[in-house]
């Protein structure tokens, strides 16, 4: 099972190969699921069967809209980062606007469409995060971990963790220019039980981001890097995720 932003599959082989949802190459059945950005927007399910070849769009067999977004009071919607499957089994994500303050939410459904819910609506409290770009990671703890592009005690993003039936709520950090600002990324945990992310703005020099870490109960918050001005061979605005290698 493979789970996917829109218009992108990404398919699991020797290189790992990214395709456009034009064609779709896969050696053995898969159920992959993707949320869609256009409009008031949906969660699909496509299931293909046969043989290894390639797939046209057109010969996509089960096709299966899980749910609408806005079909609900204060529903989210704009859903801009990739579901992640629970070790509950249940498929949890986030909307970028709509909620009850129009500042995004969190949300979760069983793998069929069922038990669609809405865990948490961000900015209802002055606080609060807002603007969650970035995706949700279950952490080793079992709490789900994300971030916020907006809000926060300086208006300039947050880290949040919670449960995963949305109780325990938390924001664990705000941030503030000198450690990055505008997380745009979905965190990720180390080997050494760390959370380590990057912020698209900031830093330095207000906009260049920086690379940061924060221990799961919200202490010990880092910058472990901050790009620009101390290079002028060094990057910028990190939009993307960590990776940590096997070395």
């Amino acid at each position: 099972c493979l789970l996917f932003p829109a218009f992108f599959l990404i398919v699991q082989k020797q290189p790992l190969k990214i395709y456009p949802c034009k064609t779709m190459s896969l050696g053995i059945p898969r159920l992959l699921k993707t949320s869609l950005n256009i409009g008031w927007l949906s969660l699909m399910t496509l299931v293909l069967t046969g043989a290894s070849r390639t797939f046209a769009a057109d010969e996509v067999i089960h096709y299966q809209r899980l749910i609408s977004f806005g079909s609900i009071t204060n529903d989210g919607w704009q859903p801009w980062c990739p579901l992640i499957e629970g070790s509950d089994g249940a498929l949890y994500g986030t909307n970028y606007n709509g909620g009850s303050t129009n500042y995004g939410a969190v949300f979760k459904l069983n793998k069929d469409g069922s038990d669609y819910s809405l865990l948490h609506h961000f900015g209802d409290s002055a606080a609060d995060g807002r603007k969650p770009q970035g995706g949700l990671i279950e952490a080793s703890d079992g709490f789900l971990y994300g971030t916020t592009e907006a809000g926060g005690s300086h208006g300039s993003g947050t880290i949040f963790r919670m449960l995963s039936d949305g109780s325990a709520y938390t924001v664990m950090h705000s941030f503030v220019s000198s450690e990055g600002t505008g997380p745009l990324a979905a965190l990720v945990e180390g080997s050494d039980g760390v959370l380590y992310g990057t912020a698209s703005e900031g830093g330095a020099d207000a906009w260049s981001g920086t690379v940061f870490a924060i221990n799961k109960d919200g202490g010990n918050f880092r910058v472990l890097h901050r790009f620009g001005p101390s290079s002028t061979t060094d990057g910028s605005l990190p939009v993307s995720s960590l990776l940590e290698g096997s070395d």
